[in-house]
């Protein structure tokens, strides 16, 4: 009786978790589909394996065109100094660098700026790669070019 009463308390322990851990999953996939940000993860080649849905309101593309593609094709020219960020972070285990850039987008005249944060989570099991975090700041910079010093 105590056994099969232990073995049941076991197996409902079990179920709690696994029930804990796909709400928590759903939750943190609503959050990342719903976000403004971008997160994108790349491998040590700078090729995109996953970027988030808010990379088609960012940059245009869906994340479904970017993965395969190396962060230099997708940021075109401006790619070059991420490159510099990115091979910096990676050669540094659990580092972090914030960079901004500018892309012209499509029918618009003005260019686009971003802020980045590229960080080497490549020790994390579960991303094993440097994660790019992209804002869109262009506002902000509109407005910081407005203000006199």
């Amino acid at each position: 009786m105590v056994v099969s009463q232990a073995l049941a308390t076991r197996e409902v322990i079990g179920l709690h978790r696994e029930v804990s851990k796909r709400r928590f999953d759903e939750r943190l996939t609503e959050l990342v589909r719903r976000s403004s940000d971008m997160i994108a993860i790349c491998d040590r080649n700078g090729v995109v394996r996953y970027a988030s849905p808010s990379s088609e309101q960012l940059l245009g593309v869906e994340p479904g065109e970017l993965a395969g593609q190396t962060i230099d094709n997708v940021l075109g020219p401006e790619g070059t100094h991420v490159r510099e960020v990115f091979e910096k972070v990676l050669a540094t285990p659990h580092s972090e660098q914030t960079a901004t850039f500018s892309i012209p987008q499509s029918g618009d005249l003005e260019k686009r700026s971003f802020k980045i944060v590229v960080a080497n989570l490549c020790h994390v099991e579960s991303i094993r790669g440097i994660t790019l975090n992209i804002r869109d700041v262009s506002d902000a910079t509109r407005l910081l070019a407005l203000v006199p010093y």
